[in-house]
């Protein structure tokens, strides 16, 4: 890094924390004109980014229902585009823009922000894996901030569902600067011992909000994998789910897509040749760009030998986050390479062996207590075939699915946590 990007970043931040301390007597003024303008109990919801990801759909469907259901009337969502707003997936929620560009961002955000913050009883910022900067961290440090402007303003502030693994160095500075009013909820405890060590302070261990999603069982697509898993089942056939991640070359840079196809096609036939009779469902779960999941599955299908792709369903998307949750309950394990398929699985008791490409994967899984369900990719490569890591599993299967059982309630309480202080 050079010095003229350290630079360039301190002088970021320190515009933002004078700004942050400018809105701070603004904000108050206007809080006390509204008081009593106030339609009921509001809660303005800052989300991990834009609407397009599955991941995000889930945590954000799965927060609004939650508030809704508990009597919340008003939720706002800040937008990071007019053009693409959660207010067009949810007509529900009210759409609160706060200027994002780089251009306005120091300038005008912290105190427009303070500004909308006003008309609502408190914040609740839903971090995901957007806030130790590897994505962006101008970003993070502007989420950061803003959660800071409104903590000053004296509305109760929350960080909640968060992970947090090697955070850049103005990631970091701007965890720092967050006023101690702010309340911290990682969702697994890997993040939660890291925000210890980092910052000495108070935090609660919460869990991925994404375990109180509804799955959505009346869609029609539902209906389709309903009936094919009892088909299957009355053959006497176990049920795998297999979610293959189009991103993983970005982790695992020896693996382009043609690799990645092969290596899960010799996987599917291996356990194909395990003793248990095994059908597979090809469960894609990102359809954005070209290489995409929804690619990745129809190349591997296409690689299968006939006698296995016969007993495959693939299920075309895209669907929704609640059609995903629910179509991971007719599974008996599930196999995948992103998260929130895992959280999905999870959440409906059944037991998944994860790739784990960040430690936000590792973390889930140590809080399920099903640690050693991890997928080592780089023997995986070795061996041409990860078939070996997940038959324990298949055959476990039963006293894989009493722990995750066990501890689904726990997993529940914990998401519920980073929206109960509204709720109660």
């Amino acid at each position: 890094m050079t010095h003229n990007t350290r630079s360039a970043r301190s002088r970021a931040l320190q515009k933002l924390e004078t700004t942050s301390v400018l809105s701070f007597a603004a904000a108050g003024r206007i809080r006390r004109q509204m008081r009593g303008k106030r339609r009921g109990s509001g809660l303005l919801l800052f989300p991990p980014y834009a609407p397009g990801s599955l991941g995000d759909e889930a945590v954000m469907a799965a927060s609004i229902d939650y508030l809704e259901a508990a009597g919340i009337e008003r939720i706002g969502v800040v937008e990071y585009s007019r053009d693409n707003a959660w207010s067009v997936l949810r007509p529900s929620v009210k759409s609160v823009c706060v200027p994002w560009s780089s251009r306005l961002r120091f300038l005008r955000a912290p105190r427009d922000f303070a500004r909308a913050v006003a008309d609502y009883d408190g914040v609740v910022l839903i971090g995901t894996d957007v806030l130790d900067g590897l994505y962006s961290e101008s970003d993070t440090i502007t989420r950061l901030a803003l959660a800071g402007v409104a903590a000053r303003t004296g509305t109760p502030t929350s960080i909640v569902s968060f992970s947090v693994e090697s955070p850049t160095a103005g990631a970091l500075t701007a965890w720092r600067s967050l006023p101690h009013a702010v309340r911290l909820r990682p969702r697994d405890p890997l993040s939660a011992g890291r925000l210890q060590t980092w910052l000495g302070r108070p935090h609660e261990l919460s869990a991925d909000v994404a375990f109180l999603l509804r799955p959505d069982q009346a869609s029609e697509r539902v209906r389709l994998v309903d009936q094919w898993t009892r088909l299957q089942r009355s053959c006497g056939r176990v049920i795998v789910g297999v979610n293959a991640n189009a991103g993983a070359p970005r982790y695992a840079p020896e693996l382009d897509l043609e690799a990645l196809v092969r290596l899960y096609r010799n996987t599917l036939v291996r356990l194909g040749e395990l003793d248990e009779e095994l059908s597979f469902i090809l469960l894609p779960h990102d359809w954005r760009g070209t290489q995409n999941d929804e690619q990745l599955a129809l190349a591997l299908l296409q690689a299968l030998p006939e006698d296995v792709r016969k007993q495959c369903l693939h299920v075309p998307g895209p669907y929704t986050a609640a059609e995903a949750k629910a179509m991971c309950g007719y599974l008996d394990l599930a196999i995948t390479g992103r998260m929130h398929v895992a959280v999905a699985a999870i959440g409906q008791g059944v037991p998944t062996a994860c790739i784990p490409y960040q430690d936000k994967v590792t973390g889930l899984l140590r809080h399920v207590g099903t640690e050693n369900m991890t997928i080592d990719m780089s023997a995986a490569t070795r061996c041409g075939s990860f078939a070996g890591q997940v038959g324990p599993a298949v055959r476990n299967r039963h006293q894989i699915r009493e722990t995750i059982q066990a501890e689904l309630p726990r997993l529940k309480r914990l998401a519920e946590l980073n929206l109960t202080p509204w709720t109660e």
